[in-house]
């Protein structure tokens, strides 16, 4: 068992290192993908577009699945479900 841990350790670091920032509006969500030395930022967006967003959260499970908290102003809390395409 303490060998497999060990495998998907150093498979892990070898992995590159990314840094996503999610951000939450009242105009929807973005969410930006820095390189390893964040230096470079890549925009992704708009989600949601034109609800207000509460709570922004990605998936763990797949890294890619976009979870949020919305509102429309009129209809009241809702989650919503973005997937990659």
């Amino acid at each position: 068992m303490a060998r497999a841990v060990a495998k998907r350790t150093k498979a892990k670091s070898k992995a590159k290192s990314r840094t996503v920032v999610l951000v939450a509006t009242r105009k929807g969500a973005w969410i930006l993908h820095g390189d390893a030395t964040r230096k470079s930022w890549r925009l992704d967006g708009p989600h949601f577009l034109g609800q207000i967003v509460n709570h922004l959260v990605l998936d763990p499970r797949d890294g890619k699945t976009l979870l949020a908290a919305t509102s429309t102003g009129h209809l009241g809390p809702t989650l919503s479900l973005d997937q990659p395409r």
